[in-house]
């Protein structure tokens, strides 16, 4: 009966160990990935493609202002702005995003502009977070426009 007593004893330690370790690896797991809630700017310059409604064939300055307002997980939600340096309109686009599994630095992020205006796009970002930064590829499933960005957490 002893040993039944201390091969259960050790048995239940054993579990308790095990299972409180997988536990806490699943609760450190969410931690593991950037937390980047807040908004976050940067500038870039743009090539339109010939035939463009707005901006055929131009280089335009852009300003952007990346807004993250819920994150959970790997998971991200946001609101895009940007508009052509010297417009006072900003062109808004919702979008979801998540970080790899495995290179937790890298995202994607696939977004739509509500219609009906005339310049916002659907499309996809691929970029990492690295020293603080997030730094972005656009490619526009429609359209042709693709650009890069490096953005900075906007001081609050």
């Amino acid at each position: 009966m002893m040993k039944l007593y201390r091969f259960t004893a050790a048995f239940l330690c054993v579990f308790a160990l095990f299972f409180g370790s997988a536990v806490s690896v699943l609760g450190d797991d969410a931690a593991r990935f950037p937390a980047i809630e807040g908004t976050w700017t940067g500038s870039y310059k743009v090539a339109f493609p010939r035939g463009h409604a707005a901006f055929h064939e131009q280089a335009v300055d852009i300003s952007m202002e990346l807004e993250v307002y819920r994150q959970e997980d790997n998971l991200i939600w946001l609101v895009n702005r940007w508009r052509s340096d010297g417009d006072d309109e900003w062109v808004v686009e919702y979008g979801t995003g998540a970080f790899d599994l495995k290179d937790r630095s890298e995202l994607t992020i696939a977004e739509t502009g509500p219609p009906p205006h005339p310049n916002a796009t659907v499309g996809l970002f691929r970029g990492e977070f690295d020293d603080g930064k997030l730094y972005l590829t656009y490619s526009s499933l429609v359209g042709g426009v693709t650009f890069s960005v490096a953005l900075e957490r906007a001081k609050e």
